[in-house]
């Protein structure tokens, strides 16, 4: 058994564990970075955020934009500014022309993003004969972990045509259901979502530091990790080292989390009820601001943060 293998289905026993205990999207008061077990009653930063997008860069949008929808639960859509667009629920895919195919190496803050599958055989079946590329089979959990169930829980990587990948993996819907980023300090990127945004994990708890380094049977770091609620979203927080431990090669020339931007997942995007003040906000706690605000032609306006390891994150104050 590969140590890519064993560390994918480590990967999806996170969203097992987080699907099984908690199946509704929490949103709950935030935590501060300096002491999040004591002060989760603080209200957050910026109240009124919710989560809009993954923006990807593509050769061909349109193509994209028809796999996804073809492949998953999503519609195709139209969205101001973007070249191509599907929309899942709640949930936008964006998608930016690029001339070049974009680079696809797992050096940035973005891993993958996925839906649920309520059943996987009957999915995986379906994704074979509309002809998916796959990163990784159908896989059966307990294989790998001895104390999961035998048939309880599955999940399959699909890759698309940009080269980038979505899990599908057991859930109790088809929808939308995360985005797994790699983070230099789990914890700390949890607590940052925590305290500007105000999500939470489970049962609406904030980020631990009491969580100790865990490690998959061959020895790749897994752990610590945060796992937050963006609605519909599950954020997935894993260590650095679990990537540098499943591609060693894509990490020959470089040693830490590279920005997203230019990547095949380029960003994330927040929607936001007030942009100026979002801002005035992230300006005083000294987060990097890439960009300022510009319009799109709908009147939606926007600009971009830097948030944790690198990661792109754009603002949007939403047209009416």
């Amino acid at each position: 058994m590969t140590i890519r293998f064993q560390a994918f289905a480590l990967s999806c026993f996170a969203t097992f564990m987080l699907t099984a205990c908690n199946s509704a999207n929490t949103v709950a008061q935030a935590p501060t970075p300096e002491a999040s077990e004591t002060t989760a009653q603080m209200a957050p930063l910026i109240p009124g955020a919710h989560w809009h997008h993954v923006h990807l860069n593509s050769t061909d949008p349109d193509a994209s934009a028809a796999f996804y929808a073809k492949h998953f639960k999503a519609d195709i859509a139209s969205f101001s500014g973007a070249d191509a667009a599907v929309k899942a629920q709640n949930v936008w895919l964006l998608f930016t022309k690029v001339d070049d195919p974009a680079p696809t190496e797992f050096v940035t803050p973005i891993w993958h993003v996925g839906w649920g599958a309520p059943d996987p055989q009957s999915t995986y079946k379906r994704q074979q004969a509309l002809g998916a590329k796959f990163a990784q089979p159908i896989t059966d959990i307990s294989t790998v972990i001895e104390r999961i169930s035998p048939q309880s829980f599955y999940y399959m990587y699909v890759e698309s045509p940009d080269g980038a990948w979505t899990e599908l993996n057991t859930a109790a819907s088809d929808d939308f259901g995360h985005i797994h980023l790699y983070s230099e300090d789990p914890v700390a990127a949890g607590e940052f979502y925590a305290r500007f945004f105000g999500i939470s994990g489970r049962n609406g708890a904030p980020p631990s530091r009491s969580v100790q380094p865990s490690f998959s049977k061959s020895g790749i770091q897994n752990g610590p990790s945060a796992s937050l609620y963006f609605d519909q979203v599950n954020m997935i927080i894993y260590p650095v080292e679990h990537s540098k431990g499943n591609f060693p090669d894509d990490w020959s020339d470089v040693s830490e989390l590279q920005s997203s931007r230019g990547y095949v997942n380029d960003h994330i995007g927040l929607s936001v009820p007030d942009l100026e003040a979002a801002l005035q906000v992230f300006r005083q706690a000294g987060t990097p601001i890439l960009a300022p605000i510009a319009e799109l032609p709908d009147g939606t306006r926007y600009a971009f943060i830097e948030g944790p390891d690198k990661l792109a994150i754009e603002l949007l104050e939403i047209a009416q």
